[in-house]
C-alpha cells in the first residue's frame, strides 16, 4: 500500500494588484512563520477580512517598504510570488529612481539649437519667448517635469511643446489633461496658436467616457477619482504624457482623494509633468505629494529631512530649492517684462440691488469699523 504525500507550498507571500484605483493585496501561502506574519502587519498595517491571512495597503506603502521586506522575506526563509502586473510596476519604478538619480546628479539642460532642433519637425509652430526656450530646455533633459513659473509666463503653451516634442520622439502617443474647471478654455484655445492649423491634436473633455479620436484628454480632478478606472484604462492602451495643472490641488497626496487618484494613475504614466505656480501653498511638506507624483515612491529620497520638519526651519525654502533644482524651471515675474500697473479711481452708480446690499452692510457695520 502507498502512501501519497501531500505537497505542502513553500513559504510563500502572494502580492497582486486589486480593486480600481488598485490596492496591494498580500495573501500568506504555505506554512509562513507567524513571527514573520506579525511583524509585517507591523509594518504595513492589518487592513482587510483576514488579517492573519491576508492584508491590504496601499501600493505606496508597499514601495516605501521595499527594503524592510527584502531583509524580512531573507531572515525567514519566505519567497515571493509577485503578480504579473505589479512586478512590472515594480521594475518601472526601479527603472524611474535610477533615472532621477542621472538627473540630480548630472543636470544637462538642451541650449536653444537643441530645443530647436527637437520641434523643428514637429506639429509645434508658434514661436517661443527665450525663457520659454530655457524652460523647455531644462524639462526635455529630464524623464518627468515641474513648471513652478508665475501666472502669464505660458506654462500651458510650453507644456504643449513638451508634449509635442515627446510625442515627435516616440516617447508619447498622447495626453491626459487633470485640471479644474476654470482650466479647461486655456488648454483648448491654446492648442489653436500652438500648432498648425491643418495638424491640431484633438482635444476634447472627459465627460462620461473617453471621447472618441481625442488626442488630448482634460479632466477635473473630482471626475479623475469618479471615473480613475475608465481614465487609467484609456492611459494604458497607448504611451501617456499625465499632466497636473494647478497641481498644488492634490497636495494631501494619499490621504487626499484628489492626491490618490493622481498618484495611482502616476504608475501608468510614460511621462509626468505638474503645472503650479504655487507648489508649497502652505508648508514646505506640500511639496512631497509633488514629487512622488513626478517620481513615485522617491519623495523622501529627493527632498531634505530637516526642511520638512514641523515647524519648518527659516532656511527651508533655499535647502528644498537647492535639492531639487534640477526637477523643475521657474520664470519669475520680473522676466515677463511687463509695464508697472497704472492704478486709477473710476467712479460708477450704484445700480438699485447694488445699492440695497451697500446700504445693508453699511448698516450692519457701521461704527464697528474705523476708518481714517
Amino acid at each position: 500500500m502507498q502512501i501519497s504525500r501531500i505537497r505542502v507550498p513553500e513559504p510563500t507571500l502572494g502580492l497582486d494588484l486589486v480593486g480600481s484605483p488598485p490596492t496591494v493585496r498580500a495573501s500568506r501561502i504555505g506554512e509562513v512563520a507567524q513571527g514573520f506574519w506579525l511583524q509585517l502587519i507591523g509594518e504595513w498595517g492589518s487592513d482587510g477580512p483576514r488579517p492573519g491571512q491576508q492584508v491590504t495597503l496601499p501600493l505606496e506603502r508597499l514601495l516605501s517598504r521595499m527594503a524592510w521586506l527584502r531583509a524580512a522575506c531573507t531572515r525567514y526563509n519566505v519567497k515571493i510570488r509577485w503578480q504579473d502586473e505589479l512586478r512590472a510596476l515594480i521594475e518601472q519604478t526601479h527603472s524611474q529612481r535610477r533615472l532621477l538619480q542621472g538627473s540630480l546628479a548630472n543636470p544637462e539642460p538642451l541650449e536653444a539649437g537643441e530645443v530647436q532642433n527637437r520641434l523643428a519637425h514637429s506639429r509645434f509652430t508658434r514661436e517661443l519667448r527665450p525663457f520659454q526656450v530655457r524652460d523647455l530646455g531644462q524639462l526635455l533633459s529630464i524623464a518627468n517635469g515641474a513648471n513652478f513659473s508665475v501666472p502669464g509666463a505660458g506654462k500651458t503653451t510650453v507644456a504643449y511643446a513638451v508634449y509635442e516634442a515627446e510625442r515627435a520622439a516616440g516617447r508619447v502617443q498622447q495626453m491626459l489633461v487633470v485640471a479644474p474647471l476654470s482650466a479647461f478654455d486655456a488648454w483648448q484655445s491654446e492648442v489653436s496658436v500652438c500648432f498648425a492649423e491643418s495638424e491640431q491634436p484633438v482635444v476634447a473633455p472627459f465627460v462620461e467616457s473617453v471621447p472618441q479620436g481625442a488626442e488630448v484628454v482634460i479632466v477635473n480632478y473630482h471626475r479623475l477619482g469618479n471615473r480613475y478606472e475608465a481614465l487609467s484604462r484609456w492611459v494604458n492602451e497607448r504611451p501617456t504624457l499625465v499632466l497636473l495643472d494647478e497641481a498644488h490641488r492634490m497636495k494631501r497626496g494619499w490621504d487626499g482623494a484628489f492626491g490618490s487618484a493622481c498618484l495611482n494613475i502616476a504608475f501608468h504614466a510614460a511621462r509626468r509633468d505638474i503645472l503650479t505656480g504655487t507648489p508649497a501653498p502652505q508648508s514646505p511638506q506640500d511639496l512631497v505629494a509633488l514629487m512622488d507624483y513626478l517620481w513615485p515612491g522617491q519623495a523622501r529620497r529627493i527632498l531634505p529631512e530637516d526642511a520638512l520638519s514641523s515647524p519648518p526651519p527659516p532656511d527651508s525654502g533655499a535647502q528644498i530649492a537647492a535639492a531639487i533644482s534640477p526637477l523643475f524651471v521657474r520664470t519669475r515675474k520680473s522676466e515677463l517684462g511687463l509695464q508697472k500697473p497704472i492704478m486709477s479711481v473710476v467712479q460708477v452708480e450704484l445700480g438699485p440691488l447694488q445699492g440695497q446690499i451697500y446700504e445693508a452692510l453699511r448698516d450692519r457695520y457701521v461704527g464697528s469699523l474705523r476708518v481714517n
